[in-house]
């Protein structure tokens, strides 16, 4: 396989490195800083459906990554959490749930009366996320537990400090 460099030691850089690695390329990841001083390690992120084209994979996909972090949820060393939550929509006549949606877990309407004001519907569930300080270790370790089965384990990978900055 080819040689990769992948610019930036953030949640995207070390996703992009780690499934390079894992489908068998020689990935160098180069950035001004270590993965743990990025905006990365601060930032939290939830999972969620996906709406884009073409719709059969990235629903394949979206499942296969919902198992992924519910079973990373149940190792506190990983930072990923289940969490309750509660989204609401300003959006008239939002009352249809998209089939991509009704795989989160637990999705359930809330009662009308009980939608906070402002909003015309809502709806609780249960969902997968992580947050500040476990987001770059969580990314290696979610992208090396989603690996498609059959890849092999990265032949190299190398990580250093020193991109410039231009401007």
């Amino acid at each position: 396989m080819s040689s990769v460099l992948v610019v930036g030691a953030g949640v995207i850089g070390l996703t992009a490195a780690v499934t390079l690695a894992e489908a068998g390329h020689d990935v160098t990841v180069r950035a001004d800083r270590p993965p743990l001083e990025t905006t990365s390690v601060v930032a939290g992120a939830l999972w969620g459906p996906s709406f884009q084209e073409p719709m059969a994979d990235t629903h394949a996909w979206t499942v296969h990554s919902l198992g992924v972090f519910q079973e990373l949820a149940t190792d506190p060393a990983s930072g990923v959490r289940l969490i309750p939550s509660l989204s609401v929509s300003a959006v008239p006549g939002f009352d249809e749930i998209p089939p991509q949606a009704r795989i989160i877990p637990d999705l359930r309407a809330v009662d009308p009366a009980a939608v906070p004001a402002g909003f015309t519907s809502a709806a609780r569930a249960t969902r997968s996320g992580w947050g500040p300080r476990s987001s770059c270790t969580t990314t290696a370790t979610v992208a090396t537990a989603s690996a498609s089965p059959g890849v092999a384990p990265p032949a190299s990978a190398s990580w250093s400090r020193g991109v410039g900055r231009t401007g």
